[in-house]
């Protein structure tokens, strides 16, 4: 039994100022703008992680539980004031004195199950996994105006203000067969994901959301030893990933006048593969070695932002699903 408890609490106040400039081809400002926020921050994070393992006879089977339990609040107080003049046929000019009062918590929860069934002592084995997962994200911010006839923040400001609460739920069963002998070390998973995602947006129900979807996951491994020093390894792996929150709610954010952003809530989760090749050679007695490896990453439907700028230079942001972005390494 393995229990793994933590606790972290932070505050900061930081102060900041921004000016922007837009200017086109011929040099003439096409808008203009100039802000400074004080902004404290509190922040508490919880964590337990519990490992449960059960061994069965001489053969190597076993039943292994986990839970892990995650719990972090941020509270933020922000007063900001801000000018922005945007030029052209139709001159505006955005003033503002705000302050926000913001509210982030998270919750996850994630379990897991897995037998070991040996169909052959020490060498191979089946495993019978499953795994649940619900992350809950909530994120109020509440902008007030400043009111020169009380001399508070009193007026609330719906455009600038939000309540979500978005939630991630997956379930995942899966099987992996693993070999060891002497030198060889392989194995490979195989686990198909349900995954739900909903964003409830409380002051804007019509925005609110629900998608489910569904994915082949995929994880190998090989590793091969020539000798004590030297050895190969192979891997690939294929995952599946959700949109985010800020990517996927179709709230338009405004809090920077001159970059707008829109979620988009037709986002698909995006599909990575990785493969990897290591090679390790290391003589302890001379103390010289060589090491290499090549790790490739190829993704479809990743998300990207997906940027537009207007004759006066004010950007619009959105997010799209692109496929063929890779990296390589070596």
């Amino acid at each position: 039994i393995n229990i793994n408890p933590s606790f972290a609490a932070t505050t900061n106040k930081t102060e900041f100022s921004r000016d922007e400039v837009s200017r086109d081809n011929d040099n003439v400002i096409t808008n203009q703008s100039n802000s400074s926020s004080f902004v404290e921050t509190t922040g508490k994070n919880f964590s337990i992680d519990l490992d449960l393992t059960k061994r069965f006879g001489d053969k190597g089977a076993y039943i292994k539980f986990s839970i892990s339990k995650e719990h972090n609040t941020t509270e933020t107080d922000d007063y900001l004031t801000s000018e922005t003049n945007i030029f052209g046929t139709v001159p505006v000019d955005i003033i503002r004195d705000q302050f926000t009062d913001a509210e982030r918590e998270f919750k996850g929860f994630n379990t897991s199950v897995a037998y070991r069934l040996p169909l052959k002592a020490k060498e191979l084995f089946l495993d019978f996994k499953y795994s649940y997962r619900n992350d809950n994200r909530e994120n109020i911010r509440s902008t007030y105006d400043f009111d020169d006839g009380t001399l508070d923040y009193s007026v609330f400001n719906m455009d600038l203000s939000t309540d979500f609460e978005y939630t991630n739920k997956t379930n995942r069963p899966a099987l992996k067969l693993t070999y060891r002998k002497d030198k060889l070390s392989t194995s490979i998973e195989t686990g198909y994901v349900f995954r739900s995602l909903e964003n409830e947006d409380l002051l804007r129900p019509e925005l609110s959301l629900a998608r489910d979807f569904e994915a082949l996951e995929l994880r190998s491994n090989f590793r091969y030893r020539f000798s004590p020093k030297t050895s190969i390894n192979f891997g690939y792996n294929l995952s599946n990933n959700p949109p985010n929150l800020s990517q996927l709610q179709p709230f338009q954010d405004v809090s920077n006048p001159l970059n707008k952003v829109t979620g988009n809530p037709n986002l698909e989760p995006s599909n990575n593969q990785r493969l990897n090749f290591g090679y390790h050679s290391f003589d302890f007695q001379k103390g010289t070695g060589i090491f290499g490896f090549l790790w490739a990453n190829f993704r479809n439907n990743q998300v990207v932002a997906n940027t537009t700028i207007d004759e006066n230079f004010v950007r619009n942001t959105t997010f799209a699903n692109v496929d063929g972005a890779y990296d390589l390494n070596a």
